[in-house]
């Protein structure tokens, strides 16, 4: 996998002029035969696959999408051939759409005759209570030099429910992180700082080494290097917004991006009533030692380990350019070789989903000495119908009511065991009865503006809890 990275990161380098690492410049590089306005445009907004920019009132980029062009992004000229022009005070408009009427982000930046980055992040479409977070941030990347023999590196932070990351140059368990290397708040332009080789990567949210948001194992830092690490996407995505990942950008010309990390999130809910679950991961990229063994040793897997009956786990990010399909195991400890017998599935990813990986129990009340399991995968980026409605998500996983009839609002209709119905509601709390014969339960249920909500049916309890629920945003 190292020898794999190697080639992908000098393949992309071998694109650029060497002569381009040592040709840059200090303010305000007026010289007389390249004078002109350079600029590169990124998509940061992790709720807007395209954006429109406009400079000055004039159309620069168009349906700009969130992962960039492969070549030439440093930008001279609009689209009809003319120049751009410096100035102190700029206006960038951003829109949703191709003809500028959704406005998303705006303001004034600097521009002069450096090579620099416009960076448009935070969320550009926003529901109560949530808060505006759109920005412009502008990266001078002639501010710094590079150097043939170090790897220079800046982070910036476009995640905009997060105000700070924490930055470990090492990829490692949690517990071996230790202190940050650097910790970045949310739109504050940091300046390059020199790697030694060989070094991993891990990203965290600030103060929280538990809140694993990005990691790799395998060599960051290669001599030559004068890059722009932006991590971008939400800790916390809505509906199908962007998952939080890096991307990294050559600060030399063409000023192309060297990687794109995407990830996507899994979680375990444990819809049994007999053990503590854990989900189990065997792949390539988390335990290279020995992929016999479905166990891994992933920052933070601990999210999805020694979950309870009837609860859910949070999300555990996985990276899906090292590994885009894993293997997926329930055992009843983390540190065991005891998986469930049959309960395992290799799943292809999909970057910048979420799924839930669901441990069901076929057998009814009282089962037999061996209870036997069974394993579902859901996909969780869902998101909410158009106009005042919400979306409501249910799953029978009770092996006692293979049939049952849910009222919600008046409207009763059936949902038979493992399957999955979806509910557009009002939003507002609605009111839910499950039915089965003589057998009822009834429940509120908050629907939320911004987020659907998933319903898990769960299997009766032997303490004599009848149709039990469990209740997750997603």
């Amino acid at each position: 996998m190292q020898k794999i990275f190697r080639v992908i990161f000098i393949a992309l380098i071998a694109a650029i002029p060497v002569t381009s690492f040592l040709n840059s410049c200090t303010a305000p590089c007026n010289y007389p035969d390249q004078r002109g306005v350079v600029v590169r445009i990124v998509n940061a907004m992790p709720d807007m696959p395209m954006i429109t920019v406009f400079i000055n009132g004039k159309v620069f980029v168009q349906n700009y999408t969130y992962n960039p062009p492969v070549t030439d992004l440093y930008l001279t000229s609009y689209p009809d051939g003319s120049p751009i022009s410096a100035g102190d005070s700029t206006l960038f408009v951003v829109t949703s759409d191709a003809q500028g009427a959704d406005t998303v982000a705006k303001g004034k930046v600097l521009l002069n005759f450096n090579r620099q980055t416009i960076i448009v992040a935070g969320r550009g479409h926003i529901k109560a209570p949530m808060k505006k977070t759109s920005t412009i941030m502008r990266l001078d990347d002639q501010a710094d030099q590079p150097d043939p023999n170090k790897t220079l590196v800046r982070f910036i932070n476009a995640v905009p429910d997060l105000d700070s990351l924490d930055i470990y140059f090492k990829g490692d368990t949690v517990a071996n992180l230790g202190s940050p290397d650097l910790t970045i708040r949310y739109g504050k332009v940091n300046p390059h700082i020199a790697l030694s080789s060989g070094t991993g990567l891990t990203i965290t949210e600030a103060g929280h080494p538990e809140h694993v948001i990005f990691t790799s194992i395998y060599p960051f830092a290669f001599q030559g290097f004068f890059i722009t690490v932006i991590v971008r996407g939400e800790s916390k995505p809505l509906g199908t917004d962007f998952i939080t990942g890096p991307l990294v950008l050559s600060d030399v010309v063409p000023g192309v991006y060297l990687s794109i990390f995407n990830t996507f999130g899994v979680r375990l809910v444990n819809a049994t009533r007999s053990q503590t679950l854990s989900l189990l991961i065997r792949s390539t990229f988390i335990s290279p030692e020995n992929t016999k063994e479905p166990r891994g040793n992933y920052p933070n897997q601990e999210t999805v380990f020694n979950i309870a009956p009837d609860s859910i786990s949070g999300y555990l990010p996985l990276l899906i350019n090292l590994d885009s399909s894993a293997t997926f195991w329930f055992a009843t400890k983390p540190d065991s070789k005891d998986t469930l017998s049959g309960v395992a599935s290799t799943d292809k990813a999909k970057a910048n989903f979420r799924f839930s990986k669901i441990a069901v129990e076929e057998d009814p009340l009282n089962p037999p000495s061996t209870p036997v399991y069974s394993y579902l995968n859901l996909p969780d980026t869902m998101t909410n119908p158009s106009g005042n409605f919400g979306r409501v998500r249910m799953i029978n996983l009770s092996p006692d009511h293979k049939s049952i009839d849910v009222t919600i609002n008046g409207k009763t209709t059936t949902i038979t065991w493992k399957e999955v119905k979806f509910f557009d509601v009002a939003l507002s709390d609605i009111s839910m009865k499950l039915q089965d014969g003589a057998v009822s339960k009834s429940y509120t249920i908050p629907v939320s503006p911004i987020e659907p909500i998933s319903v898990y049916i769960l299997p009766d309890s032997s303490s004599g809890a009848i149709l039990p629920i469990a209740t997750s945003p997603d």
